[in-house]
């Protein structure tokens, strides 16, 4: 089609790229003779390959386009009908951006340090917030750095950000057994995308797909994955906040992704404060007296111990009641003697205990504290040691002696020092759970549950399944 004239207004150029997921269709630098401007051009084929769902979103594309006013998205300016001896289809005309797709920067040998890769997140979720806050949301479906345009970097900026190529957009909300079309790029689509189902959220995922291209310079359908998330963390090595951000944007289960761009900005823009919100967001047991502080740098927990956390409470009582339950106490105390000496003052010393865990950047520590300040014992280790987060449910071993408690605990193995939270006890199965999970997260570690060995009367070992 170079040097045609089409609708005696816009001279083609030059080709400036195919989209091959969409047969029959190709982009044109022209230039509107009417105003001496570039101008890009769609053009849909009808040929080998169309089928009339091309042309659905082909209008649909023109239509959007038509409503949307944004700087960093293309204006539309014209549509029409061709026929000529070399070519049967639709036109679309958009106002042309002189500038360079993120995938062309790359394979230019441009890397991008993390700030610039912050400053595009930041300007993409901007376009986003804008695509989305229409009624009803209009949702991009196909963000990938092919997609996304760069205008080259000056003294004090990045560059500017446009997002381009509307061919797959949504703007209407799927209704139960209407048609499903799939569209996207694989390794940049959310899984519910597959589907035929599209959300923002969906787009936040595109987005996080595409700034993993961006650090790690490899295609995200090529790198590891666990659980069908992607392993980023295996090739490129992060702050630990925008780590987490990174992570939530590309969660497969769209409930655990951000609602939203806004929220999603903010959490880019305000780390700490959003962990903080994250955390504040899990509730702890009811009637817990544990003290857990989790941020972007440490973590500290402070656990009393059973005596204390249980609270020993003695029902009101008044008059008779009162003297009754005192003279009981006389005469337990006197007949126990001197053993019960000793039992209450090792009661005494752990209402004074508390278990202290810090974990910074640096180092993991647990230390044992009588009043939260004077230490009796204390272990530590660095923090790149930690490898395994453990946990052992209640559960009861039987042998020829008898039956045996084993208490639940949680244990974080930094090579081979364990350090053990719930080692004298105090812990309930719910605080063993909700510490747990709250440590996992921090940590980025799956906790594994240990297999208990029970033990019959005749001495053979039985495992207890893993829950």
């Amino acid at each position: 089609m170079e040097g045609q004239l089409l609708k005696d207004r816009y001279r083609v150029k030059q080709p400036l790229g195919q989209n091959a997921l969409r047969s029959g269709q190709r982009t044109f630098l022209a230039i509107d003779t009417a105003t001496d401007q570039p101008v890009a051009i769609k053009v849909l084929r009808f040929g080998p390959g169309f089928e009339w769902e091309h042309l659905k979103l082909f209008q649909r594309e023109a239509a959007i386009l038509q409503a949307l006013h944004h700087p960093a998205i293309p204006n539309y300016l014209d549509s029409f009908e061709i026929d000529t001896p070399d070519c049967h289809g639709f036109v679309l005309v958009q106002t042309y951006i002189n500038a360079r797709s993120l995938e062309e920067h790359l394979r230019g040998g441009r890397a991008f340090t993390m700030a610039e890769v912050v400053e595009i997140a930041s300007q993409l979720l901007k376009i986003l917030n804008y695509l989305h806050s229409h009624v009803p949301p209009i949702i991009h479906r196909d963000i990938k750095p092919s997609n996304v345009l760069l205008r080259d970097r000056t003294a004090h900026s990045t560059g500017t950000v446009y997002l381009v190529d509307f061919g797959s957009v949504q703007n209407l909300v799927a209704i139960e057994g209407g048609t499903i079309t799939v569209v996207g790029t694989y390794g940049y689509m959310p899984p519910e995308q597959f589907g035929g189902r599209a959300t923002p959220a969906s787009d936040l995922y595109s987005l996080g797909a595409t700034i993993i291209y961006l650090l790690t310079g490899t295609h995200p359908a090529n790198l590891p994955q666990r659980d069908l998330r992607i392993r980023f963390e295996d090739i490129v090595s992060l702050d630990k906040p925008f780590e987490r951000w990174l992570r939530q944007l590309i969660e497969p289960s769209i409930e655990k992704r951000f609602a939203n761009a806004t929220t999603a900005l903010q959490a880019l823009q305000q780390p700490k404060q959003w962990e903080q919100s994250q955390i504040a967001r899990i509730e702890q047991p009811a009637g817990s007296s544990i003290r857990l502080r989790a941020g972007a740098e440490a973590l500290e927990l402070k656990i009393p111990f059973p005596q204390l956390s249980r609270g020993i409470r003695m029902p009101p009582l008044s008059g008779w009641g009162c003297i009754i339950a005192v003279t009981f106490w006389w005469i337990w105390a006197a007949w126990l003697g001197a053993s019960i000496g000793s039992h209450l003052c090792l009661g005494l010393v752990s209402l004074l205990l508390e278990r202290h865990l810090v974990i910074d950047q640096h180092s993991i520590s647990l230390k044992y504290r009588i009043l939260s300040r004077l230490p009796v014992s204390w272990q530590e280790v660095s923090r790149s040691q930690i490898c395994l987060l453990e946990i052992v449910h209640d559960s009861r071993q039987k042998s020829k002696w008898g039956e045996q408690e084993i208490k639940g605990e949680i244990i974080v193995w930094a090579g081979n020092y364990p350090f053990r939270i719930n080692k004298l006890g105090g812990l309930t199965p719910p605080e063993i759970g909700w510490l747990s999970k709250e440590l996992g997260d921090w940590l980025d570690l799956q906790p594994s549950i240990r297999q208990v060995e029970q033990t019959d009367a005749t001495g053979q070992n039985s495992a207890q399944s893993e829950t």
